[in-house]
């Protein structure tokens, strides 16, 4: 099981993931981690996320020995590009309208008509 580098690009705010039930805090310092668990918690840091081509993705960690020493460090997280301004869900109105969404259950009314037979 190999050992890795992690770092954090926005040193500024600590990195908190969890692994295994256990809290993993990376902060402006790096920390040295299993490689399975470097990757799980690098994937918890999504910044950007790219559906088209995922290895565009932008993570707030990196790992020293797949994107090397030179990953840029930011100082501030970068301005989220989707405006949630109008996300207040209480403007939604619902509007009765005359007839009813399903229509009434018909039931057929069949009448059972019975007569004697005669054994005889």
């Amino acid at each position: 099981m190999a050992i890795v580098t992690v770092k954090n690009r926005y040193p500024d705010k600590p990195f908190e993931g969890c692994y295994d039930g256990k809290s993993i805090v990376v902060a402006d310092k790096p920390v040295l981690l299993e490689e399975y668990t470097a990757r799980h918690i690098k994937k918890q840091s999504i910044v950007r996320d790219n559906p088209i081509d995922p290895a565009l993705n932008e993570y707030r960690l990196y790992i020293v020995e797949d994107d090397g020493e030179q990953a840029p460090v930011f100082a501030d997280l970068p301005i989220e590009s989707l405006d949630r301004s109008d996300m207040e869900f209480p403007k939604v109105k619902y509007i009765q309208g005359k007839r009813p969404a399903a229509p009434p259950e018909k039931r057929e009314q069949t009448a059972v008509v019975t007569t004697p037979v005669d054994k005889g």
